[in-house]
Order: C-alpha cells, then structure tokens, then sequence
C-alpha cells in the first residue's frame, strides 16, 4: 500500500502540471491570434479601404486607414464636420480578445464622432468583434448591435488611387448648406431645392450631411416653391435614401423616382462640378445677406443647381383655421445665440411679466383679433392677454408673412401708450423681416410647431 501513497501525489502533481500547460496553451493561442490580426493590419503598403455604414437606414462613409505597428492609425475620411477635423487624423487602436478577438479604436476619432450621434442613439460603434478573412478582405461586425444582423465592416486593401474617391471638396461644400437652419433641439437638417434645367422641375428634399440620408417631400414645375404652389404643378413625395459619396458624385442607395408636370424623372447620383457660396439669394426679404449653390449634371436628366431653401412640406399644416390659436410659455423662445428670452433679452426688457407667448391665425372670435401676436401677462392674481394684430394672410407651403397693423388688444381694456411703445418694440424684435417658416416637430400626442425666422434666427415652438 506504501506505493499507492507515493505514487498519489505524483499523478496530482502530473495533473497540476497538465492543467497548467492547458492555461498557458489558451493565453499563448489567443496572444498569437491578436498578434496575427495585429500583423493583418499593418500589412497592406497602401492601408485599407472602408465603406462604413452604421445602420439599414443610413448612407456609407468612405473611408482609407492605414495602421502603424506603434498603435496609431491613420484615418482619411470624407466627413467634413467639426471644421473638418475628420478628413485626415490620427487614432489609437488596438487588438484585443474578451469574449471574441476585438477591433478597439480607443482615441477620439470618425468612428466616435458617429457613435455620439443623436445622443448616441444613431447605430455606429467604434468597438468591433473580428470575424474572419475572406478572399484577402477582413471582416468585423459591430461589438454592441443587437439582432441577428449587427453592421459588417470590411477591411478591403487600398490602393495609391482609392484617395481619389474620398469627396473632401463635396462633403466641405456641402457643410455649408448647414447655415441658416433652425438649431434648438437638434438642428432641421438642410433643405435644397435641386432645379433641373431640362425639364423646369424642382425638387425638394432635406439632407442629413451627418447620418448620409436624404427626404424628398415636394416637386413641382418652376423655379421656386411659391411658383409651384401658384400654378398647381406641385406633387407629395415620400422618398427616404441612404446615400454616400464617390469622387465627384452623390449616389443614392436607392434612386428617386417622380412623375412631374408630365415628366417621368429617376435619379440614382448626382454629379457635383461648381460651387459658388454666395451664389444664392437671401431667405430673409429685408437682407442682402447670400446663400450657396452647388452645380452640376443628374445622369440622363441633365444639368441641375441645388440652392438654399427653408420649404418643408410638413409645415404647409400650419395654416389659417377657425381653431388657429397656437401658444407657448416664454421659455420656448429663443434668439439667434440660443438663449432662450425667458432669461434675457427683448421680452424681459419690454414685457418683464410676460408668461406665455400666443399667436392667433385665422382664430373665429368675437373678441379676439383673428391675426394676431401677443403675450399672456401675469401680476400678482392677475392675468391679462395684449395681442398685437397683423394683416390677414395665407401659408405658402410653410411661409408666413407677417404685416403688423396698429391695432391692439388688450383683455382689461386699459392699454396705454406705454404698452403699445413696448409691443411695438417686442413684436418688430421677434418677427424682424416679417416672414417665419414653420416645421412641424413630431411629440407624440401633441401638434408643436417650430416657428423659424430667417431674418434673425429666432426660434419659438408653439402648440394647437
């Protein structure tokens, strides 16, 4: 028997032993597996190409990245937002393994600039699991996709002339459709309105430069939106499409397709020849100030000139109704810093007891003005309405021009010239240029509208 006990602590010893080797088997096979997709990526002379696209929904980011054995990668992209901070930087990376072998971009880039859209609500990732090689090309997913379709991101080696195709001229030119739009809240993406020389037919769409998703919502024969609505040409469209950019051109990942004024129209890419950033006229009726256009061919539909435009069809119901009474606290008015006027400026200088801002339009009353802008005031147990009436009108799509008259109301009758001194101070302030266009701004159970003046960039949201 003395043997088994001899013989015991050396098969435990031998078990140990093996148990051992097995450890260190699996941290040497994944150390070699990181080190082998570490030496992948830093094998290509020319970098990888990438077409980045974060979700079913969004258009492609074109992207060259070229990795460096001392951590750092090099990223050339066609995003020119952040004043083109992302059109050629620098990032840190590096391999890894948790659950799966793991691409980690770990310094503020492209990747986390797209990650930190809409709250980082938008889909893109700057974290990505390996999958495999495939015919020379490396193959990731998304590290945090849900489903069972997370975001493919292939890794396909560069060439000295892929830089070509990155459109840092378009995505800058571009950007700078950005000025002049409402901002509070989330900025209204851009609108254009691309005329086609050819055919007389415009087209209006908004552009998401940030998530690459172009609307279209609008057509008609003519050279503005108010032509259009005069010679009852306009068609609704419902057109939504990812889109990236290549070189010169914006392609669509799915074409837009329109049947106008007699003319069967489908454009799958734009070709984008001449920019001009004063080329434009001004959205605001009393300024010289310009705005850009951008030039160029739309395949067989030839020539086009995309402009500035503040039209959005989904404001065209903000309109004149027996109903039309639209009101907001004073904290949802803001001016062109951002601020809102409950805190500082026109209204708490002229009107400081104003709580409540109100505009009638169309509104069927006895009393009550029918166009009118005005406040609810409050003083002590008191609660007065001051309107200031202005000229009947009607929407053009979501335009408003606003006319004020000399007439006023006041709920207790006792308006004296003061007030009227600071009405006229208040109203002339906020409505400068006399034109405002309206977006609608989706909360569920409630009608909002975001009123925009493009005369001084205030912004007010009401609610019917």
């Amino acid at each position: 028997m003395k043997w088994i006990i001899y013989i015991l602590p050396l098969f435990l010893l031998l078990s140990c032993k093996e148990n051992d080797d097995d450890i260190d088997s699996v941290e040497k096979r994944v150390q070699a597996a990181i080190d082998r997709l570490f030496d992948e990526l830093n094998e290509p002379a020319n970098g990888w190409k990438v077409v980045y696209t974060p979700t079913g929904t969004s258009g492609g980011f074109f992207m060259l990245l070229d990795f460096a054995l001392d951590g750092r990668v090099r990223v050339q992209s066609d995003v020119a937002a952040n004043d083109g901070e992302f059109l050629d930087h620098f990032m840190s990376y590096r391999v890894d393994n948790s659950m799966r072998l793991e691409l980690i971009f770990e310094t503020y880039g492209i990747f986390h600039y797209l990650f930190e859209l809409d709250q980082t609500t938008f889909g893109a990732e700057f974290e990505f699991n390996y999958v495999g090689k495939e015919d020379g090309k490396l193959l990731f997913v998304s590290k945090t996709d849900g489903g069972d379709n997370p975001t493919t991101l292939t890794f396909e080696p560069a060439s000295t002339n892929d830089v070509n195709q990155l459109a840092t001229g378009i995505s800058t030119n571009l950007d700078k459709f950005k000025g002049l739009s409402p901002q509070i809240f989330g900025a209204e993406p851009p609108i254009q309105q691309i005329y086609l020389d050819n055919s007389g037919v415009s087209f209006f769409w908004s552009i998401n430069l940030d998530k690459r998703i172009a609307e279209a919502d609008f057509a008609g024969v003519g050279t503005t939106f108010e032509e259009i609505y005069g010679n009852g040409s306009g068609v609704n469209l419902n057109f939504s499409s990812g889109f990236s950019y290549s070189g010169d051109q914006l392609i669509l990942n799915n074409p837009l397709t329109m049947t106008v004024g007699g003319n069967e129209i489908t454009i799958s890419s734009m070709t984008f020849s001449t920019f001009d950033e004063a080329g434009g006229g001004s959205l605001c009726p009393i300024s010289s100030d310009v705005t850009p256009t951008y030039s160029g061919t739309a395949g067989s539909n030839g020539p086009y000139t995309a402009s500035k435009s503040l039209f959005d069809r989904s404001g065209a119901t903000f309109n004149a109704n027996d109903d039309g009474v639209y009101a907001v606290n004073i904290p949802f008015i803001f001016d062109d810093s951002l601020q809102s006027l409950s805190d500082e400026g026109v209204i708490k200088d002229f009107i400081p007891n104003a709580v409540a801002f109100i505009m009638t339009y169309g509104f069927n009353s006895e009393n009550i003005p029918a166009y009118s802008i005005g406040f609810i005031t409050e003083s002590g147990d008191s609660t007065d309405i001051i309107l200031r009436e202005f000229e009947p009108t009607t929407s053009i799509g979501n335009q408003v021009n606003i006319v004020f008259t000399n007439n006023y109301y006041q709920s207790d009758d006792m308006m004296t010239s003061q007030d009227t001194t600071n009405m006229v101070e208040v109203t002339e302030t906020i409505f400068s240029g006399g034109r405002i266009y309206a977006y609608d701004y989706p909360i569920q159970g409630l009608q909002v509208y975001r009123l925009f003046n493009p005369c001084n960039r205030f912004e007010i949201f009401v609610v019917q």
